[in-house]
């Protein structure tokens, strides 16, 4: 069995994708931002209003209300930002329950400089929501056992599950990437990003049971 690492360069850049009008908007959601994103940024919402969070389907993003999915953006929040799509970014705003995805006008975004970490900003214990990565140092390397589960670690009776995924192995970070193949796999693949104060992470799909990924930001805890 294979047991390369793989490891990739990060570009740093606020709106690294730009799609056109023809193409029509990449799509905003919570779950598919880890894997569309490969090179996140990070922005503050600049002063002045509360900006309206835009969905993505039925001629959105854009000025019509029926665009607003409901939420909005103080000035000074933080937001990871993604791919762009005329005048607005899409972005995701972590919390305690996942996070919130979609587009904002990009006017209203204040990029942040982000350096290339130090290997003492990786290490830790990541959780996002019940999944959890532990990042500690390995003779040069950054070592990586993680675990998730779906739909979550214990759910309501009638959700099924739980389903759990796991992935180990270790790797030399470039910048602000982490690629990482599992020791017992390889077609186990994680790739993680810091971005500020936060880590975003996504798998190929094969690092554990039915429907587990260890897709999402993750905060250090």
């Amino acid at each position: 069995m294979n047991h390369t690492i793989r490891i990739a360069a990060v570009a740093l850049s606020l709106t690294p994708v730009m799609a056109t009008a023809a193409e029509g908007p990449p799509d905003c959601r919570n779950g598919l931002f880890p894997e569309q994103v490969k090179q996140p940024g990070l922005a503050r919402i600049t002063p002045g209003p509360k900006v309206d969070v835009l969905g993505d389907s039925n001629g959105c993003p854009g000025e019509d209300p029926k665009c607003r999915d409901g939420s909005a953006l103080a000035a000074g929040e933080t937001v990871l930002t993604g791919l762009s799509f005329g005048d607005y970014v899409c972005v995701f705003r972590p919390d305690n329950e996942g996070g919130n995805a979609g587009y904002v006008k990009s006017s209203r975004l204040a990029p942040q400089t982000l350096k290339a970490p130090a290997v003492r900003d990786w290490l830790g214990v990541w959780r996002e929501g019940d999944n959890e990565l532990r990042l500690s140092a390995a003779k040069g390397a950054i070592k990586v056992a993680g675990r998730a589960w779906w739909p979550s670690r214990k759910p309501p009776k009638g959700a099924g599950g739980p389903n759990e995924g796991r992935v180990n192995g270790e790797a030399k970070p470039e910048a602000r990437r982490l690629v990482v193949t599992d020791t017992d796999d390889d077609d186990c693949v994680l790739t993680l990003t810091l971005v500020g104060s936060y880590m975003m992470a996504s798998d190929t799909g094969y690092c554990g049971g039915n429907n587990v990924r260890f897709n999402g930001v993750f905060r250090k805890r």
